[in-house]
C-alpha cells in the first residue's frame, strides 16, 4: 500500500489545522492549552476517515483494473461477503462488463463528497 504514512500524516495535520483555526478565529473562547489539546485530539480523530478514504480510493484504482468477467457464483463465506457478492451480481446484471468501472467511479466519488458534506455541516467561518 503506497503512501499510507503520508495519508496518516496529512490527515492529522489537516484535522489539527482546521480545528485549531476554527476554534481560534470563530469561537475565541478557549485558552491556548485547551485549544492545542482539543486540536490534537481532532487531528487524531481525523486519521480514521483519512484511512477509510485512502482505502476507498486505492480500492477504486484496484477495481478499475480488475478483470472480473462475470457474476460471482457459489460464494460460501460470511454474511457481509454474501451481501457484497449479491450487490456485485445485481450491478453486473444491470451494467454488464462496465460494472467494475462504475463501482470504481462510485468509490472515487464517495470520499470527496462526504468530506465536503462534513465540512459544510460542521464548520461555519462566517
Amino acid at each position: 500500500m503506497p503512501y499510507i504514512k503520508t495519508v496518516l500524516i496529512l490527515s492529522f495535520v489537516c484535522g489539527f489545522i482546521l480545528h485549531y483555526f476554527y476554534e481560534k478565529k470563530v469561537l475565541r473562547e478557549k485558552k491556548q492549552s485547551d485549544l492545542l489539546g482539543s486540536s490534537i485530539l481532532m487531528g487524531l480523530i481525523s486519521i480514521f476517515p483519512g484511512v477509510i478514504f485512502y482505502f476507498m480510493i486505492y480500492g477504486g484504482i484496484f477495481l478499475w483494473s480488475a478483470d472480473l468477467s462475470g457474476p460471482i457464483e457459489n460464494y460460501s463465506g460470511a454474511l457481509p461477503g454474501r451481501i457484497l457478492t449479491n450487490i456485485y451480481n445485481l450491478l453486473f446484471n444491470l451494467f454488464g462488463t462496465y460494472t467494475n468501472k462504475i463501482c470504481s467511479i462510485i468509490l472515487f466519488l464517495i470520499p470527496p463528497l462526504s468530506l465536503w458534506q462534513y465540512l459544510k455541516e460542521h464548520y461555519n467561518f462566517e
